[in-house]
């Protein structure tokens, strides 16, 4: 008995060691970039989010059920709705080009909601559509014209709201994750758990061209200006793609085994790339050589923190916003003075 309380003792003492080894002599190194300002909204639980593209706005669904939008220089709030009232469980929210509108997706309906005036100004039953399957992603493209819905059985829905025309097909085996609708309105990118990821005609829903991966996607970011994609998956490969050809003008270059990325944002003329770890940490890489070239985090409130959406303001700075409804601006482009 002796022999074993020992064993227990010093297997505790040695595991007490290796937790102040972690904590005191691994200490983080200094970020690259520090946040030049940052706002909670709210410290309720957030369902889900979304930023405008000019990094102006932020939209909030918390489990209340509130959705808000708010000012991110102001801070002030612009528009709140009860989603009981509004009679949608909000699984996805994407604020218009304009921020003059809020699309919200829910389990059978799709809203339509004018920001300025606080009221509803359309409505999409989408039961008989889905069937009994499940909205996996949602986006609200083209300036408002049309939004498009991913389901869990591979399916992708579009809508054309001026012409009230649907269109369905079955273009993955999986999970629809992600949804990227070029500005010309000619192509939509899809990407799934299948690890696929498809070039597809907006017109009729025909698939174009298809790169596949060997694990599930956690990434798809398009640069209309520049024809390039990024794509991660939930593994070690992270490739920028020519969005015409999906054949690889890039790889991102770093030590670890595993890394994945949860969001993506091309800067600078697409020569440079930022990224959302699953969690808050970001990186800033240069993708001509893969190499990173600098490295922060986001504000942690929470075990589940993470960045929930990215883009750039007018200043150039880059704007994030956290599921723990936080908002910070960054100085990006000071990590390539």
């Amino acid at each position: 008995m002796a022999f074993s309380i020992f064993l227990k003792s010093r297997y505790r003492s040695s595991f007490v060691f290796a937790l102040l080894f972690l904590f005191l002599g691994c200490s983080s190194p200094e970020p690259d970039i520090r946040s030049t300002g940052q706002y909670r909204f709210t410290e309720e639980f957030v369902v889900t989010a979304d930023l405008s593209d000019d990094g102006t706005k932020s939209v909030i669904v918390t489990d209340f059920p509130h959705i808000s939008v708010w000012d991110n220089h102001s801070h002030a709030l612009i528009a709140r709705w009860n989603a009981d009232l509004l009679g949608v469980v909000p699984l996805f929210v994407s604020i218009s080009y304009d921020n003059r509108q809020l699309l919200v997706t829910g389990e059978t309906q799709v809203v339509l909601l004018d920001i300025e005036q606080n009221a509803e100004v359309g409505r999409w039953p989408i039961a008989s559509i889905v069937d009994d399957k499940k909205v996996t992603s949602a986006g609200y493209f083209m300036r408002g014209q049309l939004f498009a819905l991913g389901l869990n059985d591979g399916s992708v829905i579009v809508a054309d709201i001026n012409d009230g025309v649907f269109k369905k097909a079955y273009l993955h085996e999986s999970n629809v994750t992600h949804l990227v609708v070029d500005e010309f309105g000619q192509y939509l990118y899809t990407a799934a758990h299948d690890g696929a990821v498809n070039k597809v005609s907006l017109a009729d829903l025909e698939v174009v061209q298809t790169r596949q991966f060997e694990h599930r996607l956690s990434s798809l970011n398009l640069d209309n200006d520049f024809g390039r994609l990024f794509i991660s998956d939930t593994l070690d490969e992270q490739v920028v793609v020519d969005s015409q050809s999906l054949k690889t003008v890039g790889t991102l270059d770093y030590f670890e085994r595993w890394r994945w990325f949860r969001e993506a944002l091309f800067v600078e003329n697409s020569r440079f790339l930022i990224t959302a770890s699953s969690k808050t940490g970001m990186s800033l890489w240069n993708i001509e050589t893969g190499e990173q070239v600098g490295f922060w985090d986001a504000k942690v409130y929470s075990f589940a923190s993470h960045v929930s959406k990215m883009t750039i303001n007018k200043d150039n700075q880059l704007v994030t916003l956290t599921n723990d409804a936080v908002v910070e601006f960054w100085d990006y482009a000071a990590a390539l003075r």
